[in-house]
C-alpha cells in the first residue's frame, strides 16, 4: 500500500505508460492477496483509458509452460475481492461498468460472470444478476455457497423463493457448519417474520453456538430477536431439516427453468466406480455420478430418461443437472426396439439379434444375466454407437430380456 501511495504522489506519471500498467498488476496483486482493499477507488484514479494492448494480453513467464494472466484479467479478480468491503454505490456501479466492458473477453474465466453477477447484485440490478448466477448454481449445485448466493437475487416480493434458496443451500454438505453461519442467521430472520418461532430459534441457537465457539461477536440483529417478549418461552426444533427438505424445491425448480429436456438412455451402470453412463445421441454422452444423484443408482440399462444438462464448449464435454423419468422415446437416430430369435454361434459368449433387417449385437454380460441360449426370442432395446474394436458404428443391446 506504501508503495502504491508514493507512486500516486509522483508529480509526472506517464500515462499511458509500461511503469503505469505494472503499478495496475501490482495494485491487482495485493488486492487479490487481501493487502489493498480500496482497489476500486485505485482503478477510477489510474483510469481505464490508459489500458494498453499489453495490458490485454497473458504472458508466460521465462522458464515457464502456462500462461498467467494478464493485468485486466487480474484487474477483474481484483474487482471481486474488493467490492466485498466497498459500501459507496457509484463506485460499484462504476466498477459493474468497466467489469461489463471486459469480463466477456476472456471466455474460460468460467469465474468472471459469477463475478460480475455478485457484483450486480450489490448495485441491485437483480435481473441480470440472477441470469448470470444461475449457470454457476448449476454446475455447483452441491456447495451451500451457490444457493446462497441465489438467495441474493431475489427481490422483496420474491420470499419465497429467498426463503428456498436459503433451505436448499442448508441441506448441503459442508466441512465445517461455521460456514453456514450467514445461511443460519438469515434464516432464523426470516422464519421469525413468518412466525415459525419453533423452527427460527432453532437457526438462532445455531448462531450463537458458532459464534460463540470462534470467538465471533454476535450481530446486532439477532441479539434484538433474542430480547424479543417471549423468546425465552420459545421451544426450538430439534432440527429443520424436513422443513429445508419441503421447501428447497421452488429453488430447484428456478436454476432449470427454461432448459430443454433431452431425451437419453441408460447405456451403462459401473457400480465401482459410482457412475451411471447415458447415451443422449450416437456420439453424445454424459454422466449420472451415484455421490450427487443416488436415485441414479436404481436406474438399469436400456431405460429412457430425461435430463436437463449443460455442455462445456471450453473441454468439449456434457454434464448433468437433474434427472426425471419420462415417457418420450430418445431419437430413433440412436435407439431402437428389436425383437427377435437371439443367434450364437458354438464357443461363443456373444451373439446377434436381426430385426427388420438390422442386426444387433448382444454382450456376454446381457446374455449370462438374463440366461438366454441360442435361437430363443428374445427382445430388447439398443443404442447406435461407435464401436472402437471395429472402428465403425453398429447397433449394441442396451437391456434384453426373453420375450413374451
Amino acid at each position: 500500500r506504501e508503495l502504491l501511495q508514493e507512486y500516486a504522489r509522483i508529480p509526472h506519471i506517464e500515462k499511458p505508460g509500461l511503469l503505469h500498467s505494472l503499478i495496475l498488476g501490482r495494485a491487482a496483486h495485493a488486492t487479490i492477496k487481501d493487502t489493498f482493499p480500496t482497489f476500486i477507488r485505485f482503478l477510477k484514479w489510474w483510469d481505464p483509458v490508459n489500458l494498453q494492448k499489453d495490458d490485454f494480453e497473458r504472458f508466460t513467464p521465462e522458464g515457464g509452460d502456462k500462461p498467467m494472466d494478464c493485468r485486466v484479467e487480474l484487474a477483474i479478480r481484483a474487482i471481486h475481492k474488493a467490492s466485498e468491503a466497498e459500501k459507496d454505490t457509484a463506485l460499484l456501479l462504476w466498477a459493474a461498468e468497466f467489469m461489463a466492458q471486459h469480463y466477456e473477453k476472456y471466455p474460460d474465466q468460467e469465474w468472471f460472470s459469477y463475478y460480475y453477477g455478485q457484483l450486480l447484485v450489490r448495485t441491485g440490478d437483480l435481473p441480470n444478476a440472477r441470469k448470470l448466477i444461475i449457470p454457476i448454481v448449476r454446475r455447483k449445485q452441491n456447495e451451500f455457497w451457490s444457493w446462497h448466493a441465489l438467495a441474493g437475487t431475489c427481490s422483496q416480493e420474491e420470499q419465497d423463493v429467498t426463503f428456498s434458496c436459503l433451505c436448499r443451500s442448508l441441506l448441503c454438505r459442508v466441512q465445517d457448519e461455521s460456514y453456514l453461519v450467514k445461511v443460519h442467521e438469515e434464516m432464523g430472520i426470516l422464519l421469525m417474520a413468518r412466525g415459525l418461532m419453533n423452527a427460527a430459534k432453532n437457526e438462532i441457537e445455531k448462531v450463537v453456538k458458532i459464534r460463540t465457539s470462534k470467538g465471533w461477536k454476535i450481530s446486532p440483529q439477532i441479539v434484538t430477536l433474542q430480547r424479543e417478549p417471549g423468546y425465552g418461552e420459545i421451544v426450538a426444533n430439534h432440527s429443520n431439516r424436513e422443513l429445508y427438505e419441503t421447501h428447497a424445491g421452488l429453488a430447484e425448480a428456478l436454476i432449470f427453468d427454461g432448459l430443454p429436456d433431452a431425451i437419453c438412455v441408460v447405456r451403462q451402470i459401473n457400480r465401482e466406480k459410482g457412475v451411471t453412463v447415458l447415451a443422449l445421441s450416437k456420439d453424445d454422452v454424459c454422466l449420472l455420478h451415484h455421490d450427487r444423484f443416488p436415485a441414479a443408482k436404481s436406474l438399469k440399462p436400456g431405460d429412457v430418461i430425461a435430463v436437463k444438462n449443460r455442455k462445456d464448449e471450453v473441454n468439449h464435454k456434457i454434464y448433468a443437472l437433474a434427472f426425471t423419468a419420462t415417457d418420450k422415446e430418445p431419437s430413433s437416430d440412436f435407439y431402437r426396439r428389436f425383437k427377435g430369435p437371439l443367434d450364437m454361434r458354438p464357443g461363443q459368449p456373444f451373439g446377434f439379434v436381426t430385426d427388420n433387417a438390422v442386426r444387433v449385437f448382444i454382450p456376454p454380460d446381457l446374455i449370462n444375466a438374463g440366461n438366454l441360449v441360442t435361437r430363443s426370442t428374445v427382445s430388447g432395446t439398443a443404442i447406435f454407437s461407435f464401436d472402437r474394436s471395429k472402428e465403425k458404428y453398429g447397433w449394441r443391446a442396451a437391456s434384453v430380456c426373453m420375450a413374451h
